[in-house]
């Protein structure tokens, strides 16, 4: 069997197509459709990373002398795919993926539950069924509907996130997933509009903990009750989005909003929430490209004295050398605002996380390489944590 992937390693105008880790990887099949065809196909993805990070002590015990990241990262992913007709003309597509990141063990439970049996999340990788109506799809799934989880502004580097790694024990704050609920079990529509773009909504009864990759499926097809399969802190949540060129050659835009509820008040304070709109231009007869992105994440608070939102904004400037070579530019600042529940945003020592970011990608045809490096001033948003510079190495095949 000759397997195809829609997303490839090749370079798409000054882009790197497939990023190691990303959303885009993680979604390589979510509109994977064997080029129309009906039938059983198998695909995967293997990539290495290298990652050398140093971490600059800021003004607080805490965070002076901190060690950052030194060594190798990978992952593996088989896809399984099936697409054919229900017996009443409608089209379906059904599939499953297994993802192994770096250390995951898919660690097992003697207890039960998913918070203790599914540490990896290596089986809660895109499972669906999508049933197929002209250009609207229904889908019962997880980890598997467009999302916005990605900044499109870091063009052409190895990862799809601005923000920086934790290895200081300080997490960036630069949002990412806006706390997107798309690796949660749910429901959702897909309605496709030729020439313009694709509009989704998204209801998962029983979200994720916020980036866990924990999908909150029952342990069985329902013949079971464990209750902590069913049950987590933060209820149900909802999202809509969107993604096209809006009728525009060479535009790649996208929007979204997020909302999630929350059952333990008592633990978690403040509203859970999410927006982002970016957009991506490949600019007509030349070899440069430009993106923009503004995100709001209105993030959980733990304490009373936690949370707080954050927004922030991002440019990226890109250029082929060749159809083969690339690099690029990205600029993005961070901020956090008032205390959403807490007072964190509050803090005396509040300070824009400023992240600036080099990097080019070499496409060999089904494989490539890629690079950048990346500094980063005020990491979280406060003076005091001081900043990190990071430099990352990638290399990848899809087949």
């Amino acid at each position: 069997m000759k397997n195809k992937l829609k997303l490839t390693t090749a370079l798409v105008g000054s882009l790197v197509a497939v990023s190691a880790g990303s959303a885009l990887a993680q979604q390589a099949t979510t509109y994977y459709d064997n080029g129309g065809k009906d039938g059983t196909t198998v695909s995967g993805n293997m990539y290495f990373s290298f990652r050398d990070q140093k971490v600059n002590g800021g003004n607080t015990a805490s965070t002076a002398g901190l060690a950052g990241l030194h060594g190798f990262g990978k992952e593996v992913q088989i896809n399984i795919n099936n697409r054919g007709k229900l017996n009443n003309g409608w089209g379906y597509a059904a599939g499953f993926s297994i993802e192994v990141d770096g250390s995951e063990n898919n660690a097992v439970s003697t207890t039960g539950g998913a918070a203790a049996g599914q540490v990896s999340g290596m089986f809660s990788e895109n499972n669906f069924i999508d049933v197929m109506i002209g250009n609207t799809t229904l889908t019962v799934s997880v980890d598997h509907i467009q999302s916005p989880d990605n900044n499109p502004t870091l063009m052409g580097g190895p990862s799809s996130y601005v923000r920086p790694y934790p290895g200081s024990g300080v997490a960036g704050i630069y949002p990412t997933t806006i706390n997107t609920p798309y690796e949660s079990a749910g429901v959702g529509i897909i309605q496709n509009v030729p020439g313009f773009g694709s509009f989704s909504a998204l209801y998962v009864p029983n979200r994720d903990a916020l980036g866990s990759n924990k999908a909150y499926f029952g342990n069985d097809n329902g013949n079971t009750s464990v209750a902590a399969d069913y049950n987590s802190t933060y209820g149900s949540a909802y999202e809509f989005g969107f993604m096209g060129n809006l009728g525009v050659p060479g535009l790649q835009a996208s929007a979204w909003y997020n909302n999630s509820q929350k059952l333990n008040v008592t633990t978690y304070v403040g509203k859970i929430f999410g927006e982002k709109v970016n957009a991506t231009y490949a600019i007509p007869g030349t070899a440069f490209t430009v993106a923009a992105e503004w995100a709001k994440d209105g993030l959980p608070a733990t304490t009373a004295t936690s949370g707080g939102q954050v927004t922030a904004a991002s440019a990226g400037l890109s250029y082929a050398v060749t159809k083969d070579f690339s690099i690029a530019g990205t600029y993005a600042k961070a901020g956090r605002s008032d205390g959403n529940g807490g007072t964190a945003g509050d803090a005396v020592d509040k300070k824009d996380e400023v992240i600036k970011i080099l990097s080019a990608g070499y496409s060999l045809g089904p494989v490539a390489v890629k690079g950048q490096y990346r500094t980063t001033s005020n990491v979280g948003g406060l003076h005091g944590n001081g900043g990190e510079q990071d430099f990352l190495v990638w290399t990848g095949v899809n087949f």
